[in-house]
């Protein structure tokens, strides 16, 4: 009689356990992916920011050693550099390390100037066709009478000042910003914020 009652006691998992360690399987990898999702992007912010850090600064170089005006200019689809042309008119960097970038989703720039906010450009007026290259590398650009001339928000003077500017880089789902800050007399700092909830 044992071994019939031994036999009717079954080893292994109910149809019940099993999908109990199925759903719990579901929710774990369903969180890894949701950290990993958020830290790709919170890569890209604080990679892009480093990267507006570093153009920024070799903008002040370039514009100190070459004697030449330099602005910085953004929209929401991207950024770019200009430089003072010989006609007095602003023209976008066609080469080199500080030509025109587009800006990955999801990141998003705010501009602030003097401490007032500054709205992108709009995108068209950027979009001003190159025509010819001068020799300090800018592209000449082909204007019509009804394109306006391009404006940048930010001024890098070859004295090695700029105009005082506050750029935070971040995108919606993430509680923080990359928050880049140049002040008169050409101090550029980057620095981490938390965004208030």
């Amino acid at each position: 009689m044992n071994a019939c009652q031994s036999r009717s006691i079954s080893t292994g998992f109910t149809l019940v356990e099993m999908l109990v360690v199925v759903l719990i399987i579901g929710i774990l990898v369903t969180f890894a992916s949701l950290t990993i999702g958020n830290r790709a992007v919170s890569d890209k912010i604080d990679t892009e920011a480093a990267r507006m850090t570093q153009l920024f600064q070799l903008a002040q170089e370039e514009s100190e050693l070459r004697g030449l005006e330099i602005g910085f200019l953004y929209t929401d689809a991207g950024y770019e550099f200009l430089v003072l042309g010989d006609n007095g008119l602003w023209a976008p960097i066609a080469e080199g390390p500080l030509h025109a970038r587009a800006l990955p989703a999801p990141i998003e720039f705010s501009l602030r100037v003097e401490g007032r906010p500054v709205a992108p450009a709009q995108a068209e007026r950027v979009k001003a066709r190159p025509a010819a290259k001068d020799e300090d590398g800018s592209a000449q650009t082909e204007k019509s009478s009804d394109t306006p001339p391009l404006q940048p928000q930010v001024l890098i003077l070859s004295s090695g000042e700029l105009t005082a500017f506050e750029l935070d880089i971040g995108a919606a789902e993430l509680d923080y910003v990359q928050h880049i800050e140049g002040d008169i007399v050409g101090k550029i700092t980057l620095q981490r914020r938390q965004l208030k909830s």
